[in-house]
């Protein structure tokens, strides 16, 4: 039976192959995921180029393990926020494949991968944690003029380890690192004092901050001089793998988004992107 809840369909599906995508960063980032492992991955730096190079790097992931598209058995996609340009790329692709494959599709929070990817990358940070201790993780994406793109994440050193050695147990993937702030685009100063006021209020709270770092050096590098070793930092890029591993979870409990109601998550947009969306519906509207 269907059910539908906010335009998420739930019904449920039997995963197996899922084609990942992310293009909401300079980074392209593609995968095909199995169980929660990845089989095949391609990541490149090709911000100018997402819209050309796309198609044919999931061509050849698919090619290089004989799979033919219509054999995957769900698409995952990162929906931003992020680059508009970029966002619409992969959410535009993933409409296609899914409306032309009949294959259901989920949607991502390209923020919750970068958190998850982050988390991941700074294993060896969490292992050395106090074992009560509870870290928040802040993946960031750089929005210009002080801002950021990011959310809030938190969870314990024992499921977040649990999360990140056995990724192929979505059930560790659902308990390990859990949603407490909506994706947004945000001064960073503002995210420094509400971190600033996390650590001062819970002893055993940790920050990470994850992702595309170094336009907030300065100020990230001031709350660690003031928490000394409670204040982490991990740049990094998404990797596709945990775009797909949150898309196989949300195809497993069937909360797949009707491939005619997949749309990008901008967020908040710029003045010129504003402009252009407009421009762009205006285009295709009937005269």
């Amino acid at each position: 039976m269907e059910t539908e809840w906010n335009g998420i369909m739930e019904h449920t599906v039997e995963t197996g192959k899922i084609l990942a995508m992310d293009t909401s960063t300079k980074t392209l980032a593609c995968a095909i995921v199995e169980k929660g492992q990845v089989i095949q991955a391609s990541h490149s730096a090709a911000e100018r180029n997402h819209a050309l190079k796309l198609i044919p790097i999931v061509q050849e992931l698919l090619a290089l393990e004989n799979i033919a598209s219509k054999d995957l058995d769900g698409i995952a996609v990162g929906i931003g926020p992020g680059s508009y340009t970029g966002v619409r790329v992969g959410v535009t692709a993933a409409k296609t494949l899914a409306w032309t494959l009949d294959k259901p599709v989920a949607a991502v929070s390209s923020l919750y991968a970068l958190a998850l990817t982050g988390a991941a990358q700074a294993e060896s940070v969490i292992q050395d944690l106090p074992e009560h201790a509870k870290l928040i993780v802040y993946p960031m994406m750089d929005a210009r003029r002080g801002q950021v793109y990011t959310g809030s994440f938190a969870g314990g050193r024992e499921k977040l380890l649990r999360l990140i050695r056995h990724q192929d147990e979505l059930a560790a993937l659902e308990e390990g690192l859990i949603r407490q702030r909506e994706d947004e685009i945000i001064l960073f100063e503002k995210i420094v004092m509400q971190a600033a006021d996390q650590l001062q209020a819970e002893s055993d709270v940790h920050i990470l901050f994850a992702g595309e770092t170094s336009p907030q050096q300065e100020a990230i590098e001031a709350i660690q001089a003031a928490h000394a070793d409670r204040v982490h930092l991990m740049p990094c890029e998404i990797h596709a793998g945990w775009i797909g591993r949150a898309g196989e979870l949300l195809l497993r409990q069937g909360k797949t988004t009707p491939a005619h109601q997949l749309e990008p998550n901008y967020a908040q947009l710029t003045e010129a992107e504003t402009k252009l969306k407009a421009r762009e519906q205006a285009a295709s509207e009937p005269s």
